[in-house]
């Protein structure tokens, strides 16, 4: 598994690389916000609410607290002959995780934790209303690594200028189990995300954020006689995704506000 995490990892970023490249003329102007409509960044204060579902039906639900700091950054060019392309978006976390007491497990025992992430947005939609961007519709592949595990993402994210005070942004979020490499033992994680922010202040200025998140995951293990972590070659044309069994172990609730501009 993970030969195959590397060469996706690799693969991606040259693929989205030429498909994110815009005039230079494009780049030298102010962008389109990626982080709610014209802002490009946000700082973040996070609460999170873990469970852990253990193999043995037999043992207790593991249950923990995170305590994060997130920042996040992007940057979209503005909509160019070549459509509306190019665009690079970066994101840290910071914090504390208790997720699971389980010394077995992954997650550290009320420690230390981080998450660090590039993506490469680009948008499918604008919609303008008296000059001001009120709608914007985008997708973002990317990568990044946690104290978890190495992984490749897809985003999707809507943004809507409701008032000019008040702007709604829903995002999805994919981390494919095939692309994710753990860090102690042969297991990756699939897991998906929903959240939904409303930002308070003016399009164009500094706001306040209140988010709500939702995660749920999957642990990947390779099916026995699997050739993922074997000869590469004998995995060629296989869908990764049969390659693989996996279980229900993971929810997350995630509250927060957080400061854009």
């Amino acid at each position: 598994m993970g030969r195959i995490a590397v060469r996706a990892v690799g693969g991606a970023v040259a693929v989205v690389t030429l498909l994110c490249i815009a005039p230079a003329e494009v780049w030298a102007k102010k962008g389109i916000g990626w982080v709610g409509l014209s802002r490009n960044a946000k700082v973040e204060g996070v609460w999170g609410s873990n469970t852990y579902v253990q193999e043995d039906p037999k043992k207790p639900k593991l249950e923990g607290t995170q305590l994060w700091v997130n920042f996040e950054g992007g940057h979209l060019a503005k909509v160019s002959p070549l459509g509306n392309v190019g665009g690079i978006e970066f994101g840290a976390m910071l914090g504390y995780d208790g997720t699971w007491s389980d010394t077995e497990r992954l997650a550290l025992a009320g420690g230390f934790a981080y998450n660090f992430q590039v993506g490469f947005p680009f948008t499918l939609f604008h919609q303008f209303s008296g000059g001001t961007e009120v709608l914007q519709l985008a997708v973002a592949p990317g990568f990044g690594l946690d104290n978890l595990h190495a992984y490749l993402y897809l985003k999707a994210k809507a943004a809507y200028l409701l008032t000019d005070g008040i702007t709604a942004e829903a995002a999805w979020t994919w981390w494919p189990g095939p692309t994710s490499l753990a860090m102690e033992r042969d297991v990756g994680f699939n897991i998906a995300s929903t959240k939904g922010s409303v930002y308070i202040g003016r399009s164009n200025d500094t706001a306040i954020e209140i988010f709500g998140e939702y995660l749920w995951g999957e642990e990947e293990t390779e099916k026995p006689g699997a050739p993922v972590s074997g000869d590469p070659k004998a995995f060629a044309g296989k869908n990764p995704f049969t390659q693989t069994t996996r279980r229900a172990c993971c929810t997350n609730l995630r509250l927060g506000v957080g400061l854009a501009f």
